[in-house]
């Protein structure tokens, strides 16, 4: 009788066992199905002939799809690659349109901008947060009209290379060290700016350069 028992209670507890270990490969299974969802773009910037750039998306999702919104950005998918193609722009302003990107629920939003023949300068990044020790800043720019810059005299523009002088719109800063600040951040505000002769009229784009200081000890 007592061996009955005791083979009842090792069934029991081999049941249970085994219901914890199936439950715990399902939770396993369940943290590995987590969706990751990145791309290396948030903008693209056009000029207003046609053109194409390449995204990359990165996920562990074994699809993705991307649409976009106007009928002149048209998609392509080759790999981890996604080819945005706009077809060349007729209009006088900046158009633009907006990618969806899906995968298993995950979503990312990529937006388009082209320009027109109204002169413009678009910049894909303009909101920049610079440590104290200093750090390279770089930004696409892309325009129809000769731009010059003005930014504070801690930010100095770097030297570029052989392959880089090429690329017109690519633009390489250095922001130095700076001095012992207050405490607070100080905020500046520069701009990009143009002309085009024949349209007669000038364009401007606005970046945000935050700087951080050092914090002063109480004595």
């Amino acid at each position: 009788m007592v061996n009955c028992h005791i083979k009842k209670y090792l069934i029991i507890f081999f049941v249970l066992v085994q219901g914890a270990v199936a439950f715990s490969c399902a939770s396993d299974d369940e943290v590995l199905e987590v969706v990751d969802l990145s791309v290396n773009k948030e903008v693209v910037d056009f000029k207003s002939e046609a053109g194409t750039q390449n995204i990359t998306v990165s996920t562990n999702a074994p699809t993705w799809e991307a649409k976009a919104d106007k009928n002149w950005c048209t998609l392509s998918v080759a790999g981890k690659i996604l080819k945005v193609s706009v077809d060349e722009s007729e209009e006088r302003l900046v158009r633009e349109a907006t990618i969806t990107i899906t995968a298993e629920g995950q979503k990312k939003m990529v937006k388009v901008r082209q320009l027109g023949y109204e002169a413009a300068i678009l910049i894909d990044t303009n909101v920049f947060e610079v440590e104290v020790i200093g750090k390279e800043i770089t930004f696409n720019v892309t325009t129809n009209v000769e731009v010059s810059a003005g930014f504070p005299d801690w930010i100095t523009e770097k030297a570029k290379s052989r392959c880089h002088e090429r690329d017109k719109s690519e633009q390489f800063f250095t922001a130095t060290r700076t001095r012992r600040l207050r405490a607070e951040a100080r905020t500046l505000w520069k701009f990009l700016s143009g002309s085009a002769a024949r349209m007669k009229k000038q364009a401007t784009s606005r970046l945000k350069f935050t700087k951080q200081g050092f914090t002063r000890k109480p004595r």
